[in-house]
């Protein structure tokens, strides 16, 4: 981890973290997507120790930062129901699609 610029902000947490490198809750698009790729990996019970261990393999200090298991858990229930709304969009929107495709076959006959 060359060249990592960190804030004021960020250079304090991770002094009073005695690490390199703050421990920050998941954030930003970069880390979203690895959170949604991690996820997609998981067959079974949830371990987010495990998952924080396989985190760090993508630490780069600039757009992807460690995290807690905690962090990851709490994350995964906002994650979770965001997946959720996801689907429930995508069903409905089929749906229109169908009454709409519908509406259209009866108001030609």
């Amino acid at each position: 981890l060359t060249d990592v610029n960190l804030t004021s902000d960020q250079q304090y947490l991770a002094e009073q973290y005695g690490t390199k490198l703050p421990v920050l809750p998941v954030y930003g698009a970069k880390e979203e997507k690895l959170f949604s790729r991690l996820m997609s990996k998981i067959e079974g019970k949830i371990n987010f120790d495990e998952i924080a261990i396989k985190w760090l393999d993508h630490v780069d200090g600039k757009f992807i930062f460690p995290k807690l298991p905690a962090h990851l858990e709490t994350h995964f229930k906002v994650w979770t129901k965001n997946q959720r709304i996801r689907e429930a969009v995508k069903s409905a929107d089929q749906a229109i699609q169908n009454l709409s495709k519908q509406h259209n076959d009866i108001a030609e006959v």
